[in-house]
């Protein structure tokens, strides 16, 4: 009667197999899947017809980039950068101003005594 108890109280392996491949009910993704964009291929680049791309601020200017005009998001807009052999190896988004400049202002003047 007492191996019969023993038994009875320990799980099965099938209800502890079940238990691993499932053991919560099916959640929304951790984090959202890559984007697949061309700043990761940088040869999928469409050929020079003059018209401003738009690309990433994280893109890695290259060789293949040189001369072409791309349009970059600054967070308010989109500017025109023009890309010289000097900014190959550099990103996009540095030569695009994200926050606006503005003069210090000048304080009252005391005399001095």
């Amino acid at each position: 009667m007492l191996v019969a108890c023993r038994l009875a109280l320990t799980p099965s392996p099938l209800s502890r197999l079940a238990r691993n491949v499932l053991p919560f009910a099916a959640a929304r993704a951790l984090r959202p899947p890559p984007v697949r964009s061309w700043y990761n291929m940088p040869a999928a680049l469409p050929p020079d017809d003059g018209k401003p791309i738009v690309g990433e601020r994280r893109a890695l200017i290259t060789l293949g980039m040189v001369g072409r005009t791309f349009l970059i998001h600054s967070g308010r807009e989109y500017k025109r950068v023009k890309v010289s052999a000097a900014m190959v190896g550099h990103k996009l988004g540095e030569f695009v101003l994200t926050r606006k400049a503005r003069p210090k202002p000048k304080g009252k003047q005391t005399k001095k005594k």
